[in-house]
């Protein structure tokens, strides 16, 4: 057991004898994500949407992480630390508790009379999840810390949700049977709003790209919750495609997934290369925004990157359905949205024949992307706060 989990536990037992005498205030509103680690996803946008729209609500980020709280209160948004005796209050008397990537987003929140849990999600599902996962037999020890987290450190469950949001039919019926919660409404994902209100060339500059530069971005999801082997640095020493993306004026993006922190490599690489897996500060959404082409393999960005309407390529480098979860979507569906290699030469095949085709084969037939969005426009944090009003009332 790590020492921070250890301080969570201690603090914990300080904390549940304050449970019963802490009533909830209406209209107090938390928000989390990524472990307390880090301020993104769903619950970053709602958070903004909310504090900006409905000054009624007083909404706080809360983080365990000291760089967040200050990089917040520098942009004067309302933040408290996690550990702190203000955040541990607010968590303790939220009306309203808002997670995104699972329930230790924020600690020390309780199933209690009058308080609602809204779980935003990290994304929509293309590999499989949730309780349609074969639960792994857990040793004693993850018995005792599995019954120390749920009465000490929190203990909201998938089926407390009072809603889960989804962006289509297809995703409403699927998560309706994997997490056991019937209340799923097609609302659409917040962190897909501000693909219509950023400003390109402003992100550009931000990053360092300049408006001539033809930017792919890598972004394959983890395997085996980051315990599995890290994806491949694409192309990194394939003269070939280097000598290509100069030619082309090409940027490849590296963004391997958060879960994969362990196993980041750092080494020195061609101009044509950019790598933001350690990076904490790069905004997936953002860095989405600006890219032109997509590569992935069964990770959820895929789905948001669909809204842009711009080519997707899959890398199916490995088995994952073997080492990892398989998948709800065949590989039939994924060849409608964009085409497959196995290896680097039919990777980079795919690549040039996108950036000659120009339009994605998806785009050419609405359906599909109907399919995996009802909602094509910027009103899904709008749909996800009256849905919650809703819900509470």
């Amino acid at each position: 057991m790590k020492l921070s989990q250890v301080k969570f536990f201690l603090r914990g037992l300080l904390v549940c004898p304050m449970r019963p005498f802490i009533s909830v205030r209406k209209n107090l509103w938390i928000f989390g994500s990524d472990k307390g680690r880090r301020y993104s996803q769903n619950a970053r946008y709602l958070f903004e949407y909310v504090v900006k729209e409905h000054p009624e609500i007083e909404a706080y980020w809360i983080s365990h992480s000291q760089d967040v709280c200050r990089d917040l209160q520098a942009r004067n948004l309302p933040v408290l630390m996690n550990t702190s005796l203000k955040g541990i209050k607010a968590c303790l008397s939220a009306e309203v508790v808002v997670t995104t990537t699972w329930f230790d987003d924020i600690r020390y929140t309780f199933r209690k009379k009058g308080q609602h849990h809204l779980h935003l999600m990290h994304g929509m599902p293309l590999k499989v999840g949730y309780y349609d996962t074969p639960e792994a037999k857990k040793s004693c020890f993850v018995k005792f810390t599995d019954f120390l987290t749920a009465n000490f450190v929190g203990n909201y469950r998938l089926e407390d949700a009072v809603f889960l949001p989804v962006t289509s039919e297809l995703f409403k019926t699927i998560i309706q049977k994997s997490t056991r919660n019937p209340r799923v409404e097609i609302t659409g994902q917040p962190r897909t709003d501000d693909f219509l209100s950023f400003d390109a060339l402003s992100l550009r500059r931000k990053y360092g790209f300049s408006p001539e530069d033809v930017i792919i971005t890598y972004m394959p999801t983890h395997r085996s919750y980051g315990k599995g082997a890290l994806s491949p640095y694409i192309f990194k020493d394939n003269p070939q495609a280097i000598k290509y993306f100069k030619e082309h004026h090409i940027v490849l993006v590296w963004k391997q997934h958060i879960n994969m922190t362990n196993h980041y490599e750092s080494f020195a690489h061609e101009d044509c290369f950019r790598d933001y897996s350690a990076d904490a500060k790069v905004d997936s959404q953002e860095l989405l925004f600006i890219s032109d082409m997509l590569i992935s393999d069964y990770s959820s960005c895929v789905y948001d990157f669909m809204l842009l309407q711009r080519p997707i390529l899959f890398h199916d480098y490995d088995d994952y359905t073997h080492t990892d979860n398989p998948i709800y979507i065949t590989k039939e569906d994924m060849a409608q949205v964009g085409p497959i290699s196995e290896d680097e030469n039919g990777l980079l095949h795919n690549i040039k024949e996108c950036l000659k085709a120009g339009v994605p084969a998806y785009i050419k037939h609405p359906e599909i992307l109907n399919r995996y969005h009802q909602h094509l426009d910027a009103h899904s944090c709008e749909r996800v706060f009256r849905c919650l009003q809703q819900k509470i009332k």
